[in-house]
Protein backbone atom coordinates (compact mmCIF):
# COMPACT_ATOMS: atom_id res chain seq x y z
CA UNK A 1 0.00 0.00 0.00
CA UNK A 2 3.03 2.37 0.99
CA UNK A 3 4.34 1.90 -2.59
CA UNK A 4 1.22 2.75 -4.28
CA UNK A 5 0.41 5.92 -2.42
CA UNK A 6 4.37 6.98 -3.10
CA UNK A 7 3.42 6.48 -6.53
CA UNK A 8 0.69 8.75 -6.97
CA UNK A 9 2.37 11.00 -4.93
CA UNK A 10 5.36 11.29 -7.21
CA UNK A 11 2.52 11.27 -10.36
CA UNK A 12 0.60 14.06 -8.97
CA UNK A 13 4.00 15.64 -7.99
CA UNK A 14 5.69 15.95 -11.33
CA UNK A 15 2.54 16.83 -13.24
CA UNK A 16 1.43 19.68 -11.08
CA UNK A 17 5.71 20.80 -11.13
CA UNK A 18 5.28 20.80 -14.54
CA UNK A 19 2.16 22.31 -15.09
CA UNK A 20 3.11 25.00 -12.71
CA UNK A 21 6.40 25.67 -14.47
CA UNK A 22 5.20 25.82 -17.67
CA UNK A 23 2.31 28.13 -16.97
CA UNK A 24 4.90 30.37 -15.33
CA UNK A 25 7.33 30.53 -17.71
CA UNK A 26 4.90 31.27 -19.99
CA UNK A 27 3.79 34.35 -18.31
CA UNK A 28 7.45 35.52 -18.12
CA UNK A 29 8.28 35.12 -21.52
CA UNK A 30 4.82 36.59 -22.98
CA UNK A 31 5.15 39.73 -20.40
CA UNK A 32 1.65 38.86 -18.88
CA UNK A 33 0.80 37.59 -15.19
CA UNK A 34 -1.42 35.34 -13.20
CA UNK A 35 -3.75 36.40 -10.76
CA UNK A 36 -6.11 35.37 -8.17
CA UNK A 37 -9.49 35.00 -10.11
CA UNK A 38 -11.48 37.18 -7.38
CA UNK A 39 -14.81 35.79 -9.49
CA UNK A 40 -14.38 32.18 -9.11
CA UNK A 41 -16.54 30.76 -5.99
CA UNK A 42 -14.31 28.99 -3.68
CA UNK A 43 -17.19 26.84 -2.80
CA UNK A 44 -17.04 24.98 -5.88
CA UNK A 45 -13.73 23.94 -5.38
CA UNK A 46 -14.47 20.84 -3.59
CA UNK A 47 -17.12 19.48 -6.56
CA UNK A 48 -14.34 20.51 -9.31
CA UNK A 49 -12.30 19.23 -7.27
CA UNK A 50 -14.29 15.64 -7.39
CA UNK A 51 -15.42 15.64 -10.98
CA UNK A 52 -11.75 16.33 -11.73
CA UNK A 53 -10.83 13.29 -10.34
CA UNK A 54 -13.50 11.72 -10.53
CA UNK A 55 -13.20 12.00 -14.82
CA UNK A 56 -9.59 10.95 -14.60
CA UNK A 57 -10.46 7.69 -12.39
CA UNK A 58 -13.17 6.52 -15.13
CA UNK A 59 -10.55 7.44 -17.76
CA UNK A 60 -8.48 5.13 -16.59
CA UNK A 61 -10.30 2.32 -15.77
CA UNK A 62 -12.16 2.18 -18.55
CA UNK A 63 -8.17 2.82 -21.23
CA UNK A 64 -5.87 1.16 -18.46
CA UNK A 65 -7.64 -1.07 -15.87
CA UNK A 66 -9.84 -2.73 -18.24
CA UNK A 67 -9.41 -2.50 -21.98
CA UNK A 68 -5.70 -2.79 -21.62
CA UNK A 69 -5.59 -5.51 -19.31
CA UNK A 70 -7.50 -7.68 -21.76
CA UNK A 71 -5.89 -6.78 -24.78
CA UNK A 72 -2.41 -7.32 -22.94
CA UNK A 73 -3.59 -11.02 -21.95
CA UNK A 74 -4.45 -11.60 -24.64
CA UNK A 75 -1.88 -10.28 -27.43
CA UNK A 76 0.77 -8.96 -25.09
CA UNK A 77 2.19 -5.31 -23.84
CA UNK A 78 3.05 -3.73 -27.11
CA UNK A 79 -0.43 -4.09 -29.02
CA UNK A 80 -2.09 -3.66 -25.47
CA UNK A 81 -0.41 -0.14 -25.50
CA UNK A 82 -0.58 0.46 -29.06
CA UNK A 83 -4.25 0.07 -29.08
CA UNK A 84 -5.30 1.84 -25.72
CA UNK A 85 -3.44 4.57 -27.24
CA UNK A 86 -5.14 5.06 -30.16
CA UNK A 87 -8.20 4.72 -28.72
CA UNK A 88 -7.14 7.32 -26.06
CA UNK A 89 -6.50 10.06 -28.30
CA UNK A 90 -9.29 9.42 -30.72
CA UNK A 91 -11.35 9.33 -27.59
CA UNK A 92 -10.12 12.97 -27.11
CA UNK A 93 -11.78 14.46 -30.46
CA UNK A 94 -15.71 13.65 -29.06
CA UNK A 95 -14.28 15.21 -25.34
CA UNK A 96 -12.51 17.93 -26.82
CA UNK A 97 -15.52 18.98 -29.83
CA UNK A 98 -12.63 19.36 -32.34
CA UNK A 99 -14.39 16.40 -34.69
CA UNK A 100 -13.99 18.32 -38.51
CA UNK A 101 -11.71 20.35 -37.41
CA UNK A 102 -8.81 18.23 -39.40
CA UNK A 103 -5.38 20.11 -38.36
CA UNK A 104 -6.94 19.74 -34.55
CA UNK A 105 -7.65 16.42 -34.49
CA UNK A 106 -4.79 15.35 -35.74
CA UNK A 107 -2.86 17.40 -32.90
CA UNK A 108 -5.12 15.80 -30.34
CA UNK A 109 -4.65 12.19 -31.51
CA UNK A 110 -0.92 12.76 -31.63
CA UNK A 111 -0.68 14.85 -27.92
CA UNK A 112 -3.18 12.62 -26.33
CA UNK A 113 -2.05 9.57 -28.05
CA UNK A 114 1.49 10.44 -26.81
CA UNK A 115 -0.11 11.09 -23.22
CA UNK A 116 -1.97 7.40 -23.38
CA UNK A 117 1.27 5.47 -24.41
CA UNK A 118 2.87 7.22 -21.09
CA UNK A 119 -0.04 6.23 -18.78
CA UNK A 120 -0.44 2.57 -20.69
CA UNK A 121 3.30 1.93 -19.63
CA UNK A 122 2.81 3.07 -16.09
CA UNK A 123 0.04 0.78 -15.84
CA UNK A 124 2.36 -2.48 -17.42
CA UNK A 125 5.33 -1.68 -15.67
CA UNK A 126 4.45 -0.86 -12.28
CA UNK A 127 1.43 -3.22 -12.07
CA UNK A 128 -0.95 -0.23 -10.64
CA UNK A 129 -2.97 2.60 -12.04
CA UNK A 130 -1.92 5.08 -9.49
CA UNK A 131 1.45 6.78 -10.63
CA UNK A 132 -1.02 7.20 -14.01
CA UNK A 133 -3.40 8.40 -12.43
CA UNK A 134 -1.67 10.55 -10.47
CA UNK A 135 -0.10 12.18 -13.45
CA UNK A 136 -3.16 12.52 -15.45
CA UNK A 137 -5.18 14.06 -12.60
CA UNK A 138 -2.19 16.33 -11.36
CA UNK A 139 -2.07 17.76 -14.70
CA UNK A 140 -5.98 18.13 -15.70
CA UNK A 141 -6.23 19.86 -12.46
CA UNK A 142 -4.11 22.56 -12.78
CA UNK A 143 -3.82 23.15 -16.43
CA UNK A 144 -7.67 23.32 -16.31
CA UNK A 145 -8.99 24.40 -12.84
CA UNK A 146 -5.81 26.22 -11.71
CA UNK A 147 -3.79 28.06 -14.71
CA UNK A 148 -7.24 28.16 -17.15
CA UNK A 149 -5.99 30.45 -19.68
CA UNK A 150 -9.54 31.57 -21.05
CA UNK A 151 -9.76 33.07 -17.20
CA UNK A 152 -11.85 30.52 -15.51
CA UNK A 153 -9.72 28.90 -12.88
CA UNK A 154 -8.57 29.75 -9.89
CA UNK A 155 -6.28 32.45 -11.31
CA UNK A 156 -6.20 34.18 -14.40
CA UNK A 157 -4.31 35.88 -16.74
CA UNK A 158 -3.68 39.82 -17.44
CA UNK A 159 -3.55 40.06 -21.09
CA UNK A 160 -2.65 43.56 -23.39
CA UNK A 161 -2.92 43.09 -27.10
CA UNK A 162 0.35 43.05 -27.02
CA UNK A 163 0.95 39.73 -24.56
CA UNK A 164 -2.02 37.84 -25.89
CA UNK A 165 -0.17 38.55 -29.79
CA UNK A 166 2.96 36.87 -27.88
CA UNK A 167 1.58 34.88 -26.04
CA UNK A 168 -0.07 32.97 -29.22
CA UNK A 169 3.21 33.23 -31.11
CA UNK A 170 4.88 31.12 -28.40
CA UNK A 171 2.38 29.24 -26.63
CA UNK A 172 2.85 26.43 -28.94
CA UNK A 173 6.87 25.98 -28.25
CA UNK A 174 6.25 26.82 -24.68
CA UNK A 175 3.03 25.38 -23.81
CA UNK A 176 3.14 21.99 -25.38
CA UNK A 177 6.54 20.92 -26.90
CA UNK A 178 7.64 20.97 -23.20
CA UNK A 179 4.92 18.22 -22.28
CA UNK A 180 5.53 16.05 -25.38
CA UNK A 181 9.47 15.89 -24.07
CA UNK A 182 7.75 15.25 -20.62
CA UNK A 183 5.61 12.13 -22.06
CA UNK A 184 8.89 10.94 -24.06
CA UNK A 185 11.38 10.66 -21.15
CA UNK A 186 8.58 9.60 -18.79
CA UNK A 187 8.26 6.50 -21.16
CA UNK A 188 11.70 6.31 -22.10
CA UNK A 189 12.50 5.80 -18.13
CA UNK A 190 9.58 2.77 -17.92
CA UNK A 191 10.34 0.78 -20.76
CA UNK A 192 13.60 0.11 -18.78
CA UNK A 193 12.36 -1.27 -15.75
CA UNK A 194 11.31 -4.43 -15.39
CA UNK A 195 7.72 -5.48 -16.77
CA UNK A 196 5.41 -7.06 -14.51
CA UNK A 197 2.72 -9.54 -14.71
CA UNK A 198 -0.55 -7.81 -14.56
Amino acid sequence: VGLRVLQFIVGVTLSVALSTFLNLLFAYAASFEWTRNELYPLDRLSTVFYKSFNSVVYEELIFRSYVLYKIHHWFGEKPAVLSTSIAFGMYHWFTMGVLGNVSMMVWIFFYTGLWGVMFAFCYTRTGSLLLATGLHWGWNFFDQVVFNKEGEGLVKPIMTDRTERLGNDIGFLIGTLPTVLFAVVIILYLIREKKIQI
